[in-house]
C-alpha cells in the first residue's frame, strides 16, 4: 500500500516536473520523512527530470514522517517566491503541519496540497472487528467498526459517534444512521 502510493505519488511529481520544465521554469525536489532525505537544487533543464526519476527510485517509503519540521526546514532553505507542491498522505499531526503551512505563506509562497490516498483508505468496507496495526509504528488498535454514507462520504461509526474523514479536521458527529 505505501509502495503504491509513493510510486503514484512519484509519477504525479515527474509529470508536474517536466510540465515545469516545458515552460522554461525551473523545478527543484524535495523529499523528507522525519528529516529530509534527498533534495535537488532548482533547474530548468531536462536532465532536471531524469535526476527526479533517478532520486524517486532510490526512495523507500520506511520512516514515520514528520511533515511540520520538515516544512519549516524547507521554507527557511526556499529563498524567494516559489509554488511550493506537496505530495502526502496528510494522515500526519495537523498542529505542526499548519505552523508550516503558515510559514511558507507568511514567506509568499504559493502552497498547494496534493493528498495521495489508498482506495483502502478512502473506502474502509471492512465491518466488524478489526485490528488496525500502525504502518509507520507497531501500535495496535482493536476496534469494533461499522461504515456508513453521509451523502457520497464514507463515515466511520465509533463509540456511538461518526467520524468523516474528509473534513479540514476529524469532528465527530452525532450518529443518525443506522446500519
Amino acid at each position: 500500500e505505501d509502495k503504491q502510493k509513493m510510486l503514484y505519488a512519484s509519477r504525479m511529481a515527474v509529470t508536474l516536473g517536466y510540465l515545469i520544465v516545458e515552460r522554461s521554469d525551473k523545478v527543484s525536489l524535495t523529499l523528507f520523512d522525519e528529516e529530509v532525505r534527498a533534495s535537488l537544487k532548482a533547474s530548468n533543464t531536462m536532465g532536471q527530470i531524469l535526476k527526479m526519476t533517478e532520486t524517486l527510485d532510490q526512495i523507500d517509503p520506511v520512516k514515520k514522517t514528520r511533515i511540520g519540521p520538515s516544512l519549516l526546514d524547507l521554507a527557511g532553505r526556499a529563498g524567494r517566491r516559489a509554488i511550493v507542491v506537496i505530495l502526502s498522505d496528510f494522515l500526519v499531526d495537523l498542529t505542526d503541519m499548519e505552523k508550516a503551512l503558515q510559514r511558507l505563506l507568511y514567506d509568499k509562497h504559493e502552497v498547494v496540497l496534493m493528498q495521495v490516498m489508498h482506495h483502502d483508505e478512502l473506502h474502509f468496507n471492512i465491518p466488524g472487528m478489526v485490528k488496525f496495526v500502525g504502518l509507520e509504528d507497531d501500535d495496535i488498535a482493536e476496534v469494533a467498526l461499522r461504515v456508513i454514507h453521509v451523502g457520497q462520504d464514507p463515515a466511520f461509526v465509533l463509540g456511538g459517534g461518526t467520524w468523516l474523514p474528509h473534513e479540514d479536521r476529524l469532528r465527530r458527529h452525532p450518529t443518525r444512521a443506522v446500519v
